[in-house]
């Protein structure tokens, strides 16, 4: 696939105090309660001891899931490594406050920035390679934006913090789960709109399209080909146009699949308006048995992607 334009908007926020509701939203907890928690039950539960994981997360205000994981048992405030990222000061100030309060001082670090600046930073590389076991467990990605972000080498800056994640955590050979979400309305900058015309385009084209040229794909090609009848047609091109993108983007680092269906939200009961789309990645190392031509690799990238169509065609709407 060629280079992804990145012609959308930087942290395309609505009013903080809204989003600081949709962090605990009904909507939102039926996304955790279904989608993420199991993973969290598997994982937290088959260490010794338990709740002894590395865990890389989005709290939020509130720290609402967090609360949730400790309640259940399934995070300990003595063994869990936690480490929070938080871009908005106020909103880190009173993360690391509640972490203070709760965790053993050598276990947790509360950063404040954007991922896509911090993934390069040694603050918070220095927990994936410097503090055993090495790499996380989890890393949750709860984005307040879309995937694709205006970046000055004209690529996604935060596909771009989301491959270098994988390239940290492939140097130590690990299992691990990936827990994203992403917002599913996209903005383009008016230098792409004569391009484009708007941001739906620009991904049936790019990515949509390109794919399906190898895929062949029933599900891809009929939803390109319900431009006209699809009442939800721009947010479907972003269901699929998201996991799609990262996938590829692993291909020759890690082995990534889709594990399960996604879910989608809006955040109706506090008055939320902006739609969410949450996926869980399996990451596994990669297997470096392929041929001179490539061509195993390149087989393991579209039985991926074809799983990930599958599974995405029954996502759950909340």
């Amino acid at each position: 696939m060629a280079e992804l334009p990145s012609c959308f908007s930087i942290y395309d926020r609505e009013p903080r105090s809204r989003v600081g509701k949709q962090f605990n939203s009904k909507e939102k907890q039926i996304v955790r309660n279904h989608l993420w928690l199991p993973y969290y039950q598997k994982i937290c539960t088959s260490t010794t001891p338990v709740g002894k994981v590395k865990y890389l997360c989005f709290p939020g205000l509130g720290c609402n899931f967090v609360k949730q994981l400790l309640g259940l048992g399934l995070l300990s405030k003595t063994n869990t490594i936690i480490i929070a990222i938080e871009p908005e000061k106020s909103w880190h100030k009173m993360i690391l406050e509640y972490f203070a309060r709760t965790f053993d001082k050598e276990n947790y670090e509360v950063l404040e920035g954007k991922y896509e600046d911090l993934i390069g930073d040694s603050r918070l590389v220095k927990w994936f390679i410097d503090r055993p076991p090495y790499g996380f467990d989890i890393i949750e990605l709860d984005f307040p934006v879309a995937l694709f972000s205006l970046g000055s080498d004209k690529r996604s800056m935060i596909l771009e913090a989301i491959a270098k994640t994988f390239k940290i955590q492939a140097f130590f050979d690990r299992k691990y789960k990936m827990i994203i979400a992403f917002k599913a309305k996209n903005t383009i900058s008016n230098e792409f709109r004569s391009m484009y015309g708007d941001p739906t385009k620009m991904l049936v084209k790019e990515i949509l399209k390109k794919e399906n040229s190898i895929l062949k794909s029933r599900i891809l090609t009929n939803l390109i080909n319900s431009s006209s009848t699809n009442p939800h047609f721009d947010e479907k091109c972003s269901l699929f146009a998201m996991p799609l993108a990262i996938i590829r983007r692993s291909e020759g680092i890690c082995n990534i699949g889709l594990d399960q269906k996604p879910y989608t939200h809006v955040s109706k009961s506090v008055e939320g308006k902006t739609r969410i789309i949450s996926y869980v990645f399996d990451c596994k190392p990669r297997n470096y048995t392929i041929d001179s031509g490539g061509k195993t690799l390149f087989k393991e990238t579209e039985k991926s992607m074809l799983d990930a169509i599958e599974k995405i065609d029954k996502t759950v709407w909340v």
